[in-house]
């Protein structure tokens, strides 16, 4: 019973130390982890910014289109007015330089 006991206390001590070295395997698997987390965290929150300030840039962009465009729009119209001016005007000079000669004969 003895020689039982014995085997039995090393069976017991073994498998305590196998515990042992397995639990510190696991809390360094487990640091590990953490530490991949913390880093994989870290880098969401850069890209979550890289990503606010993207979006800032384009809404910047979108109102200097939106600007950009409504003063196109608006030289277009000056252009169609300044058309028409120069037909009225060309127009009205044909009709002096064509009412010109007969006034002189």
């Amino acid at each position: 019973a003895r020689d039982r006991a014995v085997v039995a206390a090393r069976q017991a001590d073994d498998a305590r130390q196998e515990a042992a070295e397995l639990a510190a395997r696991l809390r360094a698997e487990v640091a590990a982890l953490a530490a991949q987390r913390d880093t994989l965290t870290a880098e969401l929150t850069v890209a979550r910014q890289a990503a606010a300030t993207a979006e800032g840039h384009r809404t910047a962009l979108t109102v200097r289109l939106d600007a950009a465009e409504t003063d196109r729009d608006l030289a277009q119209r000056r252009v169609a007015q300044l058309g028409d001016q120069v037909s009225d005007l060309a127009l009205a000079l044909a009709r002096l330089g064509a009412a010109a000669p007969g006034d002189a004969t």
